[in-house]
């Protein structure tokens, strides 16, 4: 697959949230492409190495350039509650969505992607899923989503384009499974992935080791509102 592409399930007053999935691809290669070394440099940065929180707000700049307002951490209600905060809310001014999101990290030195998928990408999906349903506002949708993020440890003596090699490898095998497994089983409804190509060699000091993130993806599901099907 290519390092950025998306694939979104038609329902109505969706548009506009595939618009949204663009622009959120198009914002994390904005993010890396700015922190670049030079014009032709690596980028020394990524916002898929950081946790929840800030990749909720990469996608709610998103929502603002594909021409809607957002709102993170905004007042919502929750079932049998009578305040709660919720992830993020977004709406082109005609549809409304309110989303909860969850982040998923997946080490490749320790699963295969198949097992990566449902050890660790079903249940955070699951659980974003579990809690959108929850959600009580005046939305058009709810959506539970999750950022999944590969995380490739470098072997030692392992050269960095070597593994670079192997972290890309490993994204693009978890990407496949996914889209096999869960979007063309309709287990999700929709999917974007993002690998900027000058964050090819950016890795982290963790401990005695360097950590790399080849790339990210955004998984989730549409939910109706309570007197809606779901």
């Amino acid at each position: 697959m290519p390092r950025y592409g998306l694939a979104v399930k038609e329902f109505n007053g969706t548009a506009f949230f595939r618009s949204v999935l663009q622009e959120w691809g198009l914002q994390v290669m904005r993010y890396s492409e700015f922190h670049r070394d030079g014009d032709a440099g690596e980028a020394w940065d990524v916002c898929f190495s950081y946790k929840e929180r800030p990749n909720v707000g990469i996608l709610a700049s998103a929502a603002s350039r594909a021409g809607g307002i957002s709102l993170v951490e905004y007042e919502s209600s929750r079932r049998g509650r009578n305040w709660a905060r919720g992830d993020l809310f977004f709406s082109d001014q005609k549809v409304g969505y309110e989303a909860e999101v969850k982040l998923a990290r997946v080490n490749s030195n320790m699963q295969a992607s198949r097992d990566a998928l449902y050890d660790v990408v079903v249940p955070s999906l699951n659980e974003a899923v579990k809690a959108a349903r929850n959600l009580n506002r005046n939305s058009d949708y709810r959506l539970g989503i999750t950022f999944v993020v590969p995380r490739v440890v470098r072997d030692q003596n392992e050269s960095l384009n070597s593994a670079s090699d192997r972290a890309f490898g490993f994204y693009q095998s978890l990407l496949g499974e996914i889209r096999s497994e869960l979007y063309e089983r309709n287990r999700v409804h929709f999917m974007s992935w993002v690998a900027p190509e000058c964050s090819r060699q950016f890795w982290l000091k963790e401990g005695d080791g360097k950590v790399h993130y080849p790339g990210i993806m955004l998984i989730g599901r549409f939910l109706r509102l309570p007197n809606r099907d779901d």
